[in-house]
């Protein structure tokens, strides 16, 4: 048999009990809450004096290691130095690096026949390249002039003006700028 249900209470009382139900439910739910975010507090609380504990090992033996061990520790010390400054050097060194094969091949290119090279020098710093050597005729040596000042590669060509007063068997020096690309 089914109970029926007796309405005994004022509608007004029936809004208070449910609010004062609502609140003890909320005030328990807080409750509970705040156990177990102190619970989670003193777990992470013991974890932490758990690890730091370890630190203070691991630092107490590697203390003790380099005490037992003070020349070793010294020597090992050094070797990584040294290492460590061939690296920067190195790193430098492949940082500075500029690829002259392409400079130098385009070079070759500009050299007419009748022209014998016998010194290249570039300075890539200051994008500056000379050249020295001999040339058959007066005629090989302004080709050179003009093919370096019409390249893409080079400009500025110039050279001592005695280099023209020979007709024949000049030794000359030219210099001349490197546009980069």
């Amino acid at each position: 048999m089914i109970a029926p249900e007796l309405n005994v209470l004022p509608p007004e009382q029936k809004a208070i009990l449910r609010t004062e139900v609502m609140l003890l439910r909320s005030r328990k739910t807080l409750i509970a809450l705040t156990v177990c975010i102190a619970i989670i507090l003193a777990a992470l609380y013991g974890a932490t004096l758990i690890l730091e504990q370890a630190v203070r090992s691991q630092q107490n033996a590697l203390a003790q290691i380099r005490l037992g061990s003070g020349e070793e520790t010294l020597a090992l010390d050094a070797s990584i130095n040294e290492l460590n400054t061939k690296l920067v050097r190195m790193s430098l060194l492949e940082q500075s690096y500029i690829p002259l094969t392409p400079t130098v091949n385009d070079l070759f290119k500009t050299i007419p026949e009748g022209i014998t090279v016998v010194q290249i020098s570039i300075n890539m710093k200051e994008n500056i390249a000379s050249i020295r050597g001999s040339a058959k005729v007066r005629d090989n040596l302004i080709e050179l002039q003009e093919r370096i000042e019409n390249s893409e590669r080079f400009s500025d060509a110039s050279s001592p003006i005695t280099n023209l007063l020979q007709r024949e068997d000049i030794q000359f020096d030219m210099s001349f700028t490197i546009d980069r690309k």
